[in-house]
């Protein structure tokens, strides 16, 4: 036997989530959801119609901003990992920027037609 080997590995939070974008709402609140329930937090905000298609029972901006704080910890988990393996990351940080960018493009859908969805009510209402 070799002996004993300690790799002590300690994760702060708060130092990760104060780099991170501060456009980002609540980002402690929202990556301690994120990283404690997102399995069940998605699982409850979404759902599928009659039809199979895919239907939000959540709101999209809490949905949206639980993904970006994944994609972010993710973000970094890459650079780190590897930055201490010796390997270049920049194609795998460039794959979760593009997702991170697709789920931006359909945040901004989600709002568009909940306006839109807004206003037709209202119009209805006032006719």
């Amino acid at each position: 036997m070799l002996g004993s080997v300690k790799a002590p590995f300690a994760v702060n939070l708060t130092g990760i989530a104060g780099n991170r974008p501060t456009h980002l709402p609540a980002w402690y609140r929202i990556s301690s959801a994120a990283s404690h329930s997102t399995v069940w937090m998605v699982a409850q905000a979404s759902s599928f119609d009659e039809d199979g298609r895919p239907v939000m029972r959540a709101d999209p901006e809490i949905v949206t901003a639980a993904v970006l704080a994944v994609l972010g910890a993710f973000e970094d988990f890459v650079q780190t990992l590897g930055t201490y393996h010796g390997k270049d990351p920049q194609q795998a940080l460039l794959t979760i920027r593009r997702r991170t960018l697709a789920v931006l493009k359909r945040q901004r859908r989600w709002r568009k037609q909940a306006e839109e969805d807004a206003r037709l009510l209202l119009d209805d209402d006032h006719a």
